[in-house]
């Protein structure tokens, strides 16, 4: 097993955004909006390009020292993924996104790898048209300025505004139409876990709107859900009306400063 191969199998399994590989740094996994390291000492740019060349075919290889910028796929057992090399300055950066869902495992059976469409029962044409309703109101949520968007069936959809659920003038949803909208944004891997399990995790982004972190599960009346805003941009301290007096607690030598609050 390539060194990198170890890495991917934890993003795959904590259902992360990608792998960053900076110099300087240690190998950072990136989920939910937050970045942990995953290893103890920084990396050197010998160790980043060992790591991608590893993986990496013979012709991608000889490129990895000079390019300012390339990717190329790769196959590791955990699934597909997107390698990424650009150039902070001289230094090279890598990134690893996933590209697909997980292989099967081992032993797994043919379900692991199906298609959503196969994992689901659902055509892809009523997968699109549910994921696009779902849009809408994950457009709704954060044109309002909410922190979360909270789905339940039999109810209609509820915003969590400035720490207070606010009805929406939109009919209930019924359980199997919720089901179908939270479906339609799962991954396989997801879907096993909800059905399974009954409760899942995982994140959802549309392109120049934002990030959600999701989970779903059940209670008596069918399948809810809770999303949770995940803002691209991070406000500054001014911008969040923050006081000088409260700014400069950042200045502090010694003691504990603990921030507490409800959300939103």
């Amino acid at each position: 097993m390539a060194r990198l191969d170890r890495l991917i199998q934890v993003m795959y399994e904590q259902r992360g955004d990608a792998l960053r590989l900076a110099v300087g740094k240690p190998a950072t996994l990136l989920a939910n909006g937050s970045a942990r390291p995953l290893t103890r000492d920084p990396l050197t740019d010998v160790q980043i390009l060992a790591l991608a060349r590893e993986v990496s075919d013979a012709e991608v290889g000889a490129r990895l020292g000079s390019a300012a910028s390339l990717s190329f796929p790769y196959q590791s057992p955990s699934g597909p993924v997107t390698i990424a090399l650009t150039r902070d300055g001289t230094a090279p950066l890598i990134e690893v996104r996933a590209s697909g869902p997980a292989v099967t495992p081992a032993g797994a059976g043919p379900a692991a790898a199906a298609s959503p469409v196969a994992v689901t029962g659902r055509s892809s044409a009523e997968l699109a048209e549910a994921r696009a309703a779902l849009d809408v109101l994950f457009r709704r949520l954060v044109d309002a300025g909410a922190s979360d968007l909270h789905l339940r069936s039999g109810e209609p959809p509820l915003l969590r505004l400035h720490g207070e659920l606010v009805r929406e003038e939109l009919p209930a949803i019924p359980a199997e139409r919720l089901e179908l909208l939270l479906l339609s944004i799962m991954t396989p891997r997801e879907v096993g876990e909800f059905r399974e399990m009954g409760d899942t995790d995982w994140a959802y982004e549309i392109a120049d709107l934002a990030r959600f972190r999701c989970n779903a599960g059940r209670d008596r009346h069918g399948p809810m859900a809770v999303f949770r805003v995940i803002p691209a941009v991070i406000r500054t301290a001014d911008e969040m009306g923050l006081s000088r007096e409260v700014q400069n607690l950042c200045y502090l030598t010694k003691g504990l400063v603990v921030v507490t609050g409800p959300t939103g």
